[in-house]
């Protein structure tokens, strides 16, 4: 361990820091004390609490939108029956987690990370932190072998800005998933969802419940396959394999299964896209029509197909109470939404699920010998297997964007 604790109050030296107390930051640790355990280290943590996505996001209906048997630790397997998880069960399996194997105790809540310099004569990272932990926030310095981020990729300040004709002219209530407030009553009220991906697929259900009525309002469609919150063979699988063996034969279940359907998207798209549709069209209700809401321009895992556990994005449908609309927007007024068509949808509230906004790294400045290293197609960064490696320094980054599945 060559790193140990400067004699001077504000800097502090250690091998690894990691960036995020979110999964990937508590698997990063998991790593570290395991598999080089003389390597001292921290976990940086920008908010006050863990569990990145999982304990940001407060919209009804947060849920993965990717097993957790493949999405979660491979040394803590999920023990709870649903593939498909809500937001609070994956919070819980992260806390559970991050206390069980000590990592909770390395984590620096309200640490934020502003800037990282990396040294070539001394091989080793300056980082410059705001510690807020206090009434009154200082800056600190931090020297580390190794700097490994698990920030995410998108900002937690603000989300993706999106033109949206006239908005200004509604009077009711306009919410961004990434910011709902809480305590905001909907029940009884009409919400217009504008958007199309996981986020949207994910509200109209879980609105629907207590609404009058929900409709989701898409530009183009998507597509949406149901599959059981409950997977009868991974039940079986765990109820004859000890935790730990059921827990790999399941993973590796799910991800063959994953690559084949996907493969079979790949070299056989119209056959593929023929396939969801006609499974799609028979979860509708008769008053909705496949075309044009469920019949996209692209071909399967052109873009990423959305899931909807136990078929619930279409028994919202089939209740009369969740709704679907496909067209532009051309106006509002102070109660509804005009579209090109001539269609009209009246609203007390409407949702913008209109995207997050790309910030890598969480925004840390980067510096490689006095250099300002940007983060662009320009820039001379090396990008392989899903990691970032700068100027081949020692850094490492887990901002992997998934196409099909978290493996």
């Amino acid at each position: 361990n060559i790193y140990t604790k400067a004699a001077t109050m504000d800097l502090e030296q250690v091998d690894v820091v990691i960036v995020g107390a979110g999964l990937s930051g508590i698997n990063a640790a998991h790593r570290v004390q395991t598999q080089v355990s003389n390597y001292s280290y921290i976990i940086l943590e920008s908010r006050e609490s863990i569990g990145g996505t999982w304990g940001f996001f407060k919209y009804p209906g947060l849920r993965s939108d990717s097993d957790v048997f493949t999405f979660g630790f491979p040394f803590k397997p999920w023990t709870k029956d649903k593939s498909i998880a809500d937001g609070a069960s994956i919070l819980e399996y992260i806390k559970d987690t991050a206390h069980e194997f000590g990592i909770d105790s390395h984590i620096r809540y309200k640490h934020k990370l502003n800037k990282a310099s990396f040294s070539s004569s001394s091989a080793c990272w300056t980082l410059n932190v705001t510690d807020s932990s206090a009434s009154d926030p200082t800056e600190k310095h931090i020297k580390a072998k190794f700097v490994f981020f698990c920030t995410g990729y998108y900002s937690y300040d603000e989300a993706l800005p999106s033109i949206i004709p006239g908005i200004d002219q509604f009077k009711g209530t306009v919410v961004h998933p990434q910011f709902w407030p809480d305590g905001l009553d909907y029940e009884n009220k009409k919400i217009v969802i504008i958007g199309s991906g996981a986020t949207a697929i994910t509200l109209l259900p879980n609105l629907s419940e207590k609404a009058s009525q929900v409709t989701m309002l898409q530009r183009s469609p998507s597509y949406i396959v149901g599959l059981p919150a409950v997977d009868k063979a991974t039940m079986l699988i765990r109820s004859i394999l000890p935790a730990h063996t059921a827990h790999s034969v399941i993973r590796f279940k799910n991800a063959l299964i994953g690559y084949l359907f996907v493969t079979y998207c790949k070299y056989f798209p119209e056959r593929a896209k023929k396939m969801i549709i006609r499974e799609t069209e028979k979860l509708l209700p008769e008053n909705i029509p496949v075309s044009p809401h469920f019949t996209p321009k692209y071909y399967p895992w052109q873009q990423r197909l959305c899931l909807c556990p136990d078929g619930d994005f279409f028994a919202a449908l089939r209740s009369g109470k969740g709704n679907i609309a496909t067209g532009k927007i051309r106006n509002f007024t102070e109660n509804s939404v005009q579209l090109e068509n001539g269609d009209e949808i009246e609203a007390d509230i409407v949702v913008t699920a209109t995207g997050l906004k790309i910030k890598l790294l969480g925004g840390v400045q980067l510096e490689v010998d006095g250099k300002i290293v940007e983060i662009n197609m320009r820039s001379e960064s090396i990008a392989f297997n899903g990691m970032i490696l700068l100027h081949k320094k020692r850094r490492c980054n887990t901002d992997r964007w998934f196409l099909n599945r978290s493996w």
